[in-house]
Protein backbone atom coordinates (compact mmCIF):
# COMPACT_ATOMS: atom_id res chain seq x y z
CA UNK A 1 0.00 0.00 0.00
CA UNK A 2 1.29 3.41 -0.94
CA UNK A 3 0.82 6.46 1.25
CA UNK A 4 0.15 9.93 -0.10
CA UNK A 5 3.66 11.04 0.85
CA UNK A 6 5.13 8.11 -1.10
CA UNK A 7 2.99 9.19 -4.03
CA UNK A 8 4.45 12.70 -3.78
CA UNK A 9 8.00 11.32 -3.73
CA UNK A 10 7.36 8.99 -6.68
CA UNK A 11 5.72 11.84 -8.65
CA UNK A 12 8.72 14.04 -7.88
CA UNK A 13 11.14 11.37 -9.13
CA UNK A 14 9.12 10.92 -12.32
CA UNK A 15 9.03 14.70 -12.85
CA UNK A 16 12.80 14.89 -12.36
CA UNK A 17 13.31 12.19 -15.00
CA UNK A 18 11.02 13.94 -17.51
CA UNK A 19 12.53 17.37 -16.79
CA UNK A 20 16.02 15.92 -17.24
CA UNK A 21 14.88 14.63 -20.61
CA UNK A 22 13.62 18.07 -21.58
CA UNK A 23 16.91 19.68 -20.52
CA UNK A 24 18.88 17.14 -22.55
CA UNK A 25 16.56 17.81 -25.50
CA UNK A 26 17.35 21.52 -25.28
CA UNK A 27 21.10 20.85 -25.03
CA UNK A 28 20.92 18.49 -27.98
CA UNK A 29 18.95 20.93 -30.11
CA UNK A 30 21.40 23.74 -29.32
CA UNK A 31 24.12 21.59 -30.95
CA UNK A 32 22.19 21.39 -34.23
CA UNK A 33 22.94 24.29 -36.52
CA UNK A 34 20.18 23.82 -39.06
CA UNK A 35 17.33 21.44 -39.79
CA UNK A 36 17.40 19.87 -43.22
CA UNK A 37 16.39 16.60 -44.81
CA UNK A 38 19.73 14.97 -45.54
CA UNK A 39 21.86 12.01 -44.47
CA UNK A 40 24.29 14.39 -42.81
CA UNK A 41 21.47 15.81 -40.69
CA UNK A 42 20.31 12.28 -39.82
CA UNK A 43 23.87 11.36 -38.73
CA UNK A 44 23.98 14.50 -36.60
CA UNK A 45 20.76 13.49 -34.86
CA UNK A 46 21.70 9.86 -34.15
CA UNK A 47 25.17 10.82 -32.88
CA UNK A 48 23.89 13.61 -30.64
CA UNK A 49 24.40 12.23 -27.10
CA UNK A 50 22.10 14.72 -25.35
CA UNK A 51 19.28 13.83 -27.78
CA UNK A 52 19.84 10.13 -27.12
CA UNK A 53 19.81 10.72 -23.35
CA UNK A 54 16.66 12.77 -23.77
CA UNK A 55 14.97 9.90 -25.54
CA UNK A 56 16.00 7.45 -22.83
CA UNK A 57 14.74 9.75 -20.07
CA UNK A 58 11.44 10.26 -21.88
CA UNK A 59 10.91 6.51 -22.32
CA UNK A 60 11.74 5.82 -18.66
CA UNK A 61 9.56 8.72 -17.46
CA UNK A 62 6.66 7.62 -19.65
CA UNK A 63 6.93 4.00 -18.47
CA UNK A 64 6.94 5.24 -14.90
CA UNK A 65 3.90 7.42 -15.63
CA UNK A 66 1.99 4.43 -17.06
CA UNK A 67 2.74 2.46 -13.89
CA UNK A 68 1.70 5.41 -11.72
CA UNK A 69 -1.63 5.79 -13.52
CA UNK A 70 -2.31 2.10 -12.92
CA UNK A 71 -1.44 2.19 -9.21
CA UNK A 72 -2.53 5.62 -7.90
CA UNK A 73 -5.81 7.56 -7.90
CA UNK A 74 -5.85 9.86 -10.92
CA UNK A 75 -7.43 12.62 -8.83
CA UNK A 76 -4.22 12.80 -6.79
CA UNK A 77 -1.76 11.90 -9.51
CA UNK A 78 -2.63 14.46 -12.18
CA UNK A 79 -2.23 17.55 -9.98
CA UNK A 80 1.18 16.30 -8.84
CA UNK A 81 2.39 16.42 -12.43
CA UNK A 82 2.57 20.19 -12.03
CA UNK A 83 5.85 19.59 -10.18
CA UNK A 84 7.33 19.36 -13.66
CA UNK A 85 6.59 23.06 -14.17
CA UNK A 86 8.55 23.95 -11.05
CA UNK A 87 11.45 21.72 -12.02
CA UNK A 88 11.40 23.07 -15.56
CA UNK A 89 11.69 26.67 -14.41
CA UNK A 90 14.50 25.79 -11.98
CA UNK A 91 16.32 23.83 -14.68
CA UNK A 92 15.97 26.78 -17.07
CA UNK A 93 17.58 29.02 -14.48
CA UNK A 94 20.48 26.75 -13.61
CA UNK A 95 21.18 25.12 -16.97
CA UNK A 96 20.44 27.93 -19.40
CA UNK A 97 20.80 31.10 -17.28
CA UNK A 98 17.20 32.11 -17.97
CA UNK A 99 15.72 34.75 -15.70
CA UNK A 100 12.69 34.00 -13.55
CA UNK A 101 10.13 36.69 -12.78
CA UNK A 102 8.52 37.34 -9.42
CA UNK A 103 5.21 36.02 -10.75
CA UNK A 104 6.92 32.77 -11.78
CA UNK A 105 8.37 32.41 -8.27
CA UNK A 106 4.91 33.00 -6.82
CA UNK A 107 3.41 30.44 -9.19
CA UNK A 108 6.02 27.86 -8.20
CA UNK A 109 5.26 28.47 -4.54
CA UNK A 110 1.53 27.92 -5.13
CA UNK A 111 2.24 24.74 -7.07
CA UNK A 112 4.42 23.36 -4.28
CA UNK A 113 1.83 24.25 -1.63
CA UNK A 114 -0.89 22.62 -3.73
CA UNK A 115 1.12 19.43 -4.20
CA UNK A 116 1.79 19.15 -0.46
CA UNK A 117 -1.92 19.67 0.28
CA UNK A 118 -2.91 17.01 -2.26
CA UNK A 119 -0.38 14.56 -0.81
CA UNK A 120 -1.69 15.01 2.74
Amino acid sequence: KYTNMKLLIIALIQSIIITSGQVMLKYGLLKIVSFELSWNFFRTIVSNVPLILSGVAMVVGTAMWIWMVKVFPLSQLLPLQTLGYVLGILASMFCFNESVSLSQWAGMLFIIIGCVLIAK
